[in-house]
């Protein structure tokens, strides 16, 4: 149970970081145009896949924008789970 609350909380820590970086590229684009490695993002994506039904009809898809902050966060929060683990 302690691994799949580790795992949320990398998880939330990584998106909350992912905002971040999208928000501080938003609001402070000089910053980002004067030091790259802030600006820097990556994405990766599946087609959607439309499974037509008689009754029904589902669309599956998915996409995974990352920055940065976002593996800062992640480090920070991975840093802070290693630290006050109970042994």
């Amino acid at each position: 149970m302690i691994g799949i609350y580790r795992f949320f909380i990398l998880l939330l820590s990584f998106l909350c970081g992912s905002a971040l970086g999208e928000i501080l590229q938003i609001l402070l684009p000089d910053i980002a145009r004067s030091y790259p490695p802030l600006a820097f993002t990556a994405s990766w994506s599946f087609a959607p896949i439309a499974v037509n039904l008689a009754v029904c009809s589902f669309t599956f898809g998915a996409s995974i924008t990352v920055n940065t902050l976002s593996f800062l966060g992640a480090g920070i929060s991975a840093i802070i789970l290693l630290f006050t683990a109970k042994k």
